[in-house]
């Protein structure tokens, strides 16, 4: 099966590209490397064996997502091409809006231009919104979404609510991952979180270890847990489970 993978050569995106060629699937990249390192496509070529097809596009751009699609014989989508910081998000809610909400419908509209009916889209925990509170946890799936935050999430949330339509509209069979706070690397160690800008702890953390930076901030004191600092839950991207 041919698996366009948006926004492939990002964190997330490589680790699951990655795993798709060792079960046997062809991952096709999407990718605008505003986010991500274009030497990485080459890392991922090694250890994959083999060379990887990946096309240098925005999303938003429909006709050059209508070439790939015309060029491959695509099965299913795992849509990760987006913007994904929570602050910037604050400051700049357009460029959040007019990238990941109209990216993802550009995207949704030459699906169903080419018949392609199944969607694995990469949303947030930030769509949950106000329903994230300390009496909720651990979150599950059935809470209500919405009620954001910040412009992130109110642009996953957004996506949801688009998506969840055109399937009932159209037959679209999606599943959306509501995951946290996702670290580490494939186990080769050559492939891992690491962004051309720095706003998550690990990286954060990494980056000092290695010696690029001198010193860790932490931040969010005053918060009611022993030590007065935020606590977050993290999954390995590379976790089975």
């Amino acid at each position: 099966m041919n698996i366009l993978v948006t926004g492939g050569a990002g964190f997330i995106g490589s680790h699951t590209a990655l795993e798709l060629a060792k079960n046997g699937f062809t991952p096709i990249i999407v990718d605008n490397f505003s986010n991500s390192k274009r030497e990485i496509v080459g890392v991922l070529d090694e250890l994959m064996g083999q060379s990887l097809k990946v096309y240098d596009l925005d999303v938003t751009d429909k006709m050059a997502l209508r070439n790939v699609f015309s060029e491959n014989s695509i099965d299913a989508v795992i849509h990760f091409a987006a913007f994904k910081y929570v602050v910037e998000s604050v400051v700049d809610p357009l460029k959040y809006f007019s990238n990941n909400v109209i990216g993802g419908i550009a995207l949704l509209e030459v699906m169903d231009e080419y018949n392609v009916d199944k969607l694995i889209f990469s949303s947030s925990c930030t769509a949950y919104g106000a329903s994230a509170t300390a009496e909720n946890m651990p979150l599950s799936e059935t809470l209500p979404i919405g009620n954001t935050t910040n412009s992130y999430g109110a642009s996953k949330f957004i996506q949801e609510v688009i998506i969840q339509d055109v399937c009932k509209a159209t037959g679209l069979k999606c599943l959306s991952l509501r995951y946290f706070n996702a670290v580490g690397a494939d186990k080769s160690g050559k492939i891992g979180d690491n962004p051309p800008r720095t706003f998550m702890l690990f990286p954060a953390i990494v980056k000092v270890l290695k010696g690029v930076d001198n010193s860790l901030e932490v931040r969010g004191h005053g918060v009611d847990t022993p030590d007065g600092t935020c606590l977050r839950d993290y999954i390995h991207a590379s976790d089975p489970h």
